[in-house]
């Protein structure tokens, strides 16, 4: 029967292999004995019984404990064509019903229910009018008292067992120490069952701890590290979930917030949101979480200590389902610990309190330990690691961290707390350290102390963390009842001997608090911008069909599906994940998406790779990747060398330095001309060609040379044509205004600017948007004169028209990274947008920047300086808003004014509408509220600064109309 199993696992679900110890449970389950199964979460768990339900005649009963996660594998089985259906509350009275007599007519093989679901007579009854075969339990350890997760209900399902002794019993868990194991079969009577426990070690999750210095900074550069990618945030408290969340979504974070302080329905609509993919960051306790089936969580990080670490490995363990690598970063502070120590001695029950303790300790042992941090994890759970380094956490990648000598800094501290009397906090401490003079240090007299002021060269997180480090290693403690810094014995030793200190410390580096630095992360060995499309058709699927996007197809085989690029179904079944069912309803959809890139990109290859690396997503800035190669670059690195430094092909190189050039710097020439290997003769025609067609497109110099010269040559000689023209442009004092480059880009934006105008869009490259682009004046405001976006032949440019405009070099304020200097020459209009896809122009946020900060007839229409320092860079987002709607009333000075109110993902907007043709219709209009109707989209922009503020403007708005959009 395992050979069936085989067929079913590549047929139904796509697998080719069974992982973990999943064929041995299938084995003892087939052979109908019963099991308690102890596999990780990703561990596939689940298809342990759905192949026996597909495979034997009869009914499987799947105990569940979360509507939300039996709906999800719903949901997936019947993508999957596996007829499943669900019993439980949430369903209406009708979907109830059309269940039960599926059920009864033996159209359903698997049916979940929550426990107490199953304990009904009802469904006891109704069960017992079919064949019920296998009885599996998932998250048994709910069953335990001495589980994480305890739920009296569970622990009455042996009730269950004993209506169907004849079934096969299988409980599954992902966390369960040797004594919870031992009591989940006493409960469930299952004495002579088989005990498979297939390991705690997810290979793929990397452990990291931080000392918690500056926590909002630190989990602010891990999502800077995973840029538009799902994470989980856990928190202690409610109140720290709701500040965090503000905090975050204040700087254009998008992020939503789960407690069970919120009532159902908020709880439920954050859940979809993040299930979704449409909130990317989830600020939780540990009320979110169990059961959440969502595979792309590449980040976990735990704000606050957790309780034990079976509920970290719980929590940590949401990450990296797909298989893909995952960062779990834990902020550890002795000051979190103490205040749980407090806690737990506060606990009347002795028995309890042990527990509590023993618990806490493991938990700080694991956050202290020097040596592979598997080590103390996985002993918990009674396993051995496998070797001694794991290469996967933190102290293992890093175990040549040199031990700094800190003795000054250790002594002034250690100084600083004898001095002021042992009394104070470590926040204090810092305070008087680094000269600060508040009302208590000067009431306390401690700004006439020796060590008042001795501090500032480092900042106060700085001196915080080596607190930290001091306290662990054993010099200083906290007063457990007010959490007080104190020197041990240790201590002591070290004042008065002056003996040298060496720790591994190193003052934490000093970003702008809230700034999201560009992640340092290798390339996907992939095609960055074909992944993005079968994301996008993957949405469109999951909307269409009311389900997850995940239960469509993972993250991982989308990657897959970019890197081998099937063009056909025999070649689609090749993907990880991809079976019959889904290859039946979804296949021809994603291969039409892949067919279409290889044809608009014929020089781009597959990469048949079983193991293809997590997507990483680039953020956008002045310190990007590209950046980062052309500075190595022109620093002498060769263009093999850098494909070895940063593991990247050449072409993907070659593009970092077009980006590079693109803004209108020069590269090394000697560098590029070590790797021409053409004539002198073909590099003269090739710059003929680029002189004659441009060089924004290679296909049509490909095409004038009938093929002779490769695209990646070409891509070659074009940086060197332009890099020429960016050197004679400099040497000969052309001006900054002077063309220096031709770019197309789609008009998004023509809106009215002071007294001039104003253009805006995204560069156009013949198949997909780019960056966003502002050509600007050489005036101090940047506008132009309203002749100037006239084309060639003295037509207006408008919306949706693709514009080829002369450009120089950056130029404008730090919030507007996309101006770039008009050079001479009349813009000239190459075509148009196509109208059908205007959607793919819009950007994927979920604030309109910083939100909470209102002028006096705006809404959430303005930002401080400050703000935008801290805001995401780019100053143009374009948008389609819900229940968009244009404002007529008087402004201050009693004039006519319009103003675009919409909401974005459930915050109000009121924004002042600077689109001419928005106001030139609406103007001779009355006062009031006048709705637009059908779809529309909105570009906004960030002005230039105004009274210490900068203003958010409804730039332009594109409406559409039975899917043509109307351009003005």
């Amino acid at each position: 029967m395992l050979s069936e199993a085989h067929r079913i696992l590549k047929t139904v679900f796509g697998y080719d292999d069974f992982i973990f110890l999943q064929e041995r449970v299938l084995e003892n389950v087939l052979d109908r004995r019963d099991t308690l199964a102890v596999m990780p979460t990703g561990g596939g768990k689940s298809v342990c019984y759905q192949i026996p339900a597909l495979l034997w005649e009869g009914l499987t009963v799947v105990v569940s404990p979360l509507i939300s996660l039996m709906k999800d594998q719903v949901d997936q089985l019947l993508t999957l064509g596996v007829p499943a259906v669900m019993l439980n509350s949430s369903l209406s009275e009708e979907q109830y019903r059309s269940n039960v007599a599926a059920i009864r007519a033996g159209r359903a093989r698997i049916v979940y229910m929550a426990p107490e679901t199953a304990r009904h007579p009802a469904v006891t009854d109704l069960l017992k009018s079919c064949s019920v075969q296998l009885i599996a339990i998932d998250e048994a350890h709910c069953i335990s008292e001495w589980g994480p997760d305890f739920r009296p209900e569970y622990r009455r399902l042996a009730e269950l067992r004993d209506a169907f002794p004849d079934a096969v019993c299988l409980a599954l868990t992902a966390t369960a120490t040797p004594r919870v194991r031992r009591d989940i079969l006493e409960c469930l009577r299952m004495a002579s069952a088989a005990e498979v426990v297939a390991g705690f070690n997810r290979e793929n999750l990397f452990l990291k701890v931080d000392y918690k210095v500056d926590p909002l900074g630190q989990v602010l550069r891990v999502i800077g590290r995973f840029p538009g990618e799902s994470g989980i945030i856990y928190c202690h408290t409610r109140r720290r979930v709701d500040s965090l969340c503000r905090s975050l979504r204040d700087r254009g974070i998008p992020a939503a917030a789960y407690h069970a302080g919120l009532d159902d329905a908020r709880r439920r609509r954050a859940q979809e949101l993040f299930v979704g993919d449409e909130i990317r960051v989830m600020v939780a306790t540990v009320a979110f979480g169990m059961g959440i089936d969502k595979s792309n969580v590449r980040y976990v990080i735990h704000y606050d200590l957790p309780k034990n670490l079976e509920g970290y490995y719980q929590e940590i363990g949401r990450s990296g389902r797909d298989g893909l690598r995952a960062e779990c970063v834990l902020l550890f502070s002795h000051a979190d610990a103490a205040g749980r120590r407090r806690h737990i001695q506060h606990m009347e029950d002795p028995l309890l309190r042990r527990a509590a303790a023993a618990q806490l300790d493991a938990m700080v042992r694991f956050a202290e330990t020097e040596s592979c941090r598997r080590i103390p994890l996985l002993g918990y759970f009674g396993e051995e690691t496998p070797e001694a380094n794991c290469g996967m956490c933190d102290n293992c990648t890093e175990p040549d961290r040199p031990a700094l000598d800190v003795t000054v800094p250790a002594q002034k501290l250690l100084s600083c707390v004898v001095r002021t009397g042992q009394r104070f906090g470590a926040g204090y401490v810092v305070s008087v350290l680094c000269g600060s003079k508040t009302k208590r240090i000067l009431e306390n007299r401690h700004h006439e102390l020796s060590t008042h002021g001795i501090g500032t060269e480092y900042s106060p997180r700085g001196w915080r963390s080596l607190a930290e480090c001091l306290t662990w290693r054993g010099l200083l403690e906290r007063d457990s009842e007010f959490g007080a810094l104190r020197l041990t014995r240790e201590g002591w030793d070290v004042i008065r001997s002056r003996r040298p200190i060496h720790v591994r410390w190193h003052p934490p580096e000093e970003a702008v608090p809230g700034q999201v630095p560009d992640p340092d992360a290798e390339e996907a060995a992939f095609p960055r911008e074909l992944f993005e499309r079968l994301r996008k058709k993957r949405r469109e699927s999951a909307k269409a069909l009311g389900v997850p996007p995940y239960v469509i197809f993972s993250d991982r085989s989308l990657a897959d599906m970019a890197a081998r690029m099937p063009q056909t179904p025999e070649e689609m079944l090749a993907v990880h994940g991809v079976g019959e069912g889904k290859l039946e309803r979804f296949g021809e959809d994603f291969l039409s998406v892949v067919r279409d890139f290889r044809r608009e990109h014929p020089d781009v290859q597959p990469v048949p790779s079983a193991s293809t690396p997590g997507p990483k997503l680039r953020a956008s800035g002045r310190t990007g990747r590209h950046h980062q190669v052309a500075k190595a670059f022109n620093q002498g690195k060769s263009l093999d060398d850098l494909c070895r430094d940063f593991g990247v092909q050449k072409r993907t190189v070659l593009g970092h330095l077009r980006r590079f050039q693109m803004e209108g710097c020069a590269l090394r020439e000697e560098g590029l001309l070590e790797d021409v290997e053409v004539p002198a003769e073909v590099r003269r025609q090739v710059d003929e060609a680029f002189d004659r067609l441009g060089s924004d497109f290679l296909r049509p110099v490909y095409d004038a040379l009938d093929g002779r010269v490769d695209y990646d040559t070409l891509n070659l000689l074009r940086l060197l044509h332009v890099n020429r023209r960016i050197r004679e442009g400099e040497s000969a004092g052309i001006p900054d205004g002077a063309a220096r480059d031709s770019v197309t880009f789609v008009c998004m934006a023509n809106s009215r600017k002071y007294a001039g105008r104003c253009i805006a869009g995204k560069l156009w490259d013949g198949c997909s948007p780019g960056p966003w682009i502002r050509p600007v004046g050489p005036g101090p405001t940047g506008e132009l004169d309203p002749e100037q976006l006239h084309d060639e032949l003295g037509e207006p440019i408008r919306l949706l028209d693709l514009v080829r405009a002369p450009v120089g070099r950056l130029r404008g304020p730090a919030h507007q990274p996309e101006n770039r200097l008009l050079g001479d020459g009349p813009l000239r209009r190459v075509g148009n947008f196509p109208p059908d896809r205007v959607e793919e122009l819009c950007d994927p946020v979920e604030t309109l920047w910083a939100v909470g900060n209102s002028s006096f007839a705006g809404v959430n229409d303005r930002m401080s300086l400050e703000q935008t320092e801290q805001a995401p860079a780019g100053s143009l987002l374009f948008i389609e808003p819900e229940n968009l709607a244009f404002r007529i009333a008087l402004n201050s000075k009693g004039l006519k004014k319009v103003w675009a109110e919409f909401f974005f993902r459930g915050i109000p907007y009121r924004l002042s509408v600077t689109d001419p043709a928005v106001e030139a219709a609406l103007l001779d209009k009355d006062p009031g509220v006048h709705p637009v109707a059908g779809r529309a989209f909105v570009t906004v922009s960030l002005s230039e600064p105004f009274e210490g503020h900068i203003y958010k403007l409804a730039a332009a708005v594109v409406r559409a109309a039975d899917g043509r959009e109307e351009r003005k």
